[in-house]
């Protein structure tokens, strides 16, 4: 009876591990392999510091990525028109949790004001430039890698910017590595820039398998 009780308790036991590990949440990574479009530019002699051409932004293949890029160029577009408040709420609110942490005499105020300081400085130099005939706009040339954990998406993806007239297309050589943010599958993104700080920043509320999945790691 004894031995019948026992593997009763063993099969409970299998069965309880069993739903343990189905519940774990898996780590989805896929990694992208689309080439930058560049169109050329009608003029033909770019200035020092500038690569010839237009960057075509790239173009979402499913509701997520579409999403994500639909809200960034509204994230981009609030920063062009100086809704810097509205701005600030598609910033990723870990990163100004982390830097609170960091630096406990930080406060919200503080952080969100040098936050949207950086952004006029970026706003004016852009309206100096459409002054004398020169768009200044940023583009998405491709993007890097797509991270699932349930419900949670990180897509990472280069930020670049093109500067051009009629007569001349260049953009910068120089990408931003920035990572968006979704904890709801995909339908509202919040951003924020790749830099030394992006691994603590996900790890206040990600397991180190999901940064470095992020990270590329």
């Amino acid at each position: 009876m004894k031995k019948i009780i026992d593997l009763g308790v063993l099969v409970v036991l299998i069965s309880l591990i069993s739903c343990g590990n189905s519940s774990k949440k898996e780590i989805e990574t896929f990694e992208y392999t689309d080439s930058m479009i560049v169109l050329p530019s009608p003029g033909k002699v770019a200035p020092e510091g500038l690569s010839l051409g237009l960057i075509k932004s790239y173009e979402g293949k499913d509701e997520v990525e579409k999403n994500m890029l639909s809200q960034y160029a509204n994230f981009q577009k609030l920063l062009y028109n100086g809704r810097f408040n509205d701005v600030i709420k598609g910033v990723y609110s870990d990163a100004v949790n982390y830097y609170k942490k960091t630096d406990p005499n930080l406060s919200d105020k503080v952080i969100k004001e040098g936050m949207v300081n950086q952004l006029s400085e970026d706003l004016d130099m852009i309206k100096q430039l459409e002054k004398k005939g020169v768009k200044y706009e940023y583009a998405i040339p491709n993007l890097k890698r797509r991270v699932r954990y349930g419900d949670n998406i990180f897509i990472v993806y280069n930020v670049a910017a093109n500067m051009y007239s009629e007569k001349l297309y260049t953009y910068f050589p120089q990408f931003e590595p920035t990572f968006a943010v979704s904890n709801d599958g995909g339908k509202s993104w919040s951003f924020w820039s790749m830099n030394e700080d992006t691994p603590n920043i996900l790890r206040m509320s990600y397991p180190d398998e999901v940064v470095n999945a992020v990270m590329g790691y």
